[in-house]
């Protein structure tokens, strides 16, 4: 992966050194002062084992390929032949802290998990975010989500870091610093980022970058804006 070769190691080499200051950072209160996990040091840790949400899921259901910090090893034995069943429940107590899914969400976030062609309609605040994040953490690659204005990347983006899911936001870059979107594009390369908030302008890079994508558009509206 031509992305991965040329900038991952960056980002790896922090990480594994235990170094390492996410691009995300300041969406994070007191990250500088407060413990981070021991897995992917991106995260405030939230449990006695040193570790925050995602990376305990990854290790209680057997995706330990998911840390990004190779150093990194669990004290427990690996678990094996987990089912989709019981990933989804665990990401959705252990991450989103619910304890329920409404109607029809375990088969979504199960048709994009198997790379099928989705189309989900459903109101605001209808817990969309939560199809595409639990099957990002549940697959390889990264997630790409379809906005067409850079608040609307902005809120999806807290939104998600306050859940804890590795993301990221980009958009033109006369509005962001390009020593950021290059941090940002060194965390996807290593793995870290699950989720890539982003318009347009910043398709073309990321497509360019042959890293496994998969899309998605978040609102209707994008179609009508980008046509006017």
């Amino acid at each position: 992966m031509i992305l991965k070769h040329l900038i991952g190691p960056r980002a790896q080499y922090n990480i594994d050194a235990k170094q390492f200051h996410p691009s995300f950072a300041l969406h994070i209160p007191d990250f500088n002062e407060t413990m981070k996990c021991i897995a992917c040091h991106a995260f405030l840790k939230c449990t006695a084992k040193g570790l925050c949400r995602v990376c305990r899921f990854y290790i209680e259901n057997g995706l330990w390929n998911q840390i990004v910090d190779k150093n990194y090893q669990p004290k427990i034995e690996k678990p094996v032949n987990i089912s989709f069943e019981i990933m989804c429940t665990s990401a959705l107590h252990g991450i989103y802290q619910f304890n329920d899914f409404r109607s029809g969400q375990k088969e979504a976030i199960q048709s994009f998990v198997q790379n099928q062609d989705t189309v989900i309609i459903k109101q605001t605040g209808g817990g969309k975010s939560l199809y595409y994040t639990i099957a990002a953490l549940l697959s390889q690659g990264i997630t790409v989500i379809f906005s067409p204005l850079k608040a609307l990347i902005d809120d999806q983006v807290m939104e998600l870091i306050k859940a804890g899911i590795p993301c990221c936001g980009l958009y033109a870059s006369t509005e962001q610093p390009l020593q950021y979107q290059k941090k940002i594009f060194e965390e996807i390369a290593c793995g870290l980022t699950k989720v890539a908030c982003l318009n347009l302008f910043k398709i073309l890079r990321l497509v360019s970058s042959k890293f496994y994508y998969r899309f998605i558009i978040v609102s209707a509206e994008f179609w009508q804006f980008r046509h006017l």
